[in-house]
């Protein structure tokens, strides 16, 4: 969780320095950069979550969870990038991300009670 304190960071900050680094022609990407450092925040937590429950024995549903967060990230990105152009589209990534969160924790909490027993 304190390594997606970085991701989360630059989302709060990088609209407002994106220009200052890069100019004002960059002016308009903040917003998509902040939406996709939400889902790189998403990212962060997925990695220990994803290791945790293969080093727990449990690879297959950590192979859905992924197989299924990027397949869904594809279909949102392209659809939400036709409904709202890049910010929407950045939102595509964070929604993947998020979902694999989601499916991560639900498969640590069933290994978890399956080990307990």
């Amino acid at each position: 969780l304190v390594l997606s304190l970085g991701p989360l960071i630059a989302a709060a900050v990088g609209p407002a320095l994106i220009p200052l680094l890069l100019g004002a022609a960059y002016n308009s990407s903040g917003p998509a950069f902040s939406v996709l450092a939400i889902g790189a925040a998403f990212s962060t937590i997925n990695q220990g979550m994803a290791i945790t429950l293969q080093n727990r024995g449990a690879e297959r549903p950590v192979g859905i969870g992924i197989g299924i967060g990027l397949v869904l990230g594809l279909v949102a990105t392209y659809a939400l990038a036709i409904a709202g152009g890049p910010v929407w589209a950045a939102a595509g990534f964070s929604v993947s991300q998020f979902y694999i969160v989601a499916h991560l924790g639900a498969s640590m909490r069933r290994t978890r009670t399956s080990l307990a027993r």
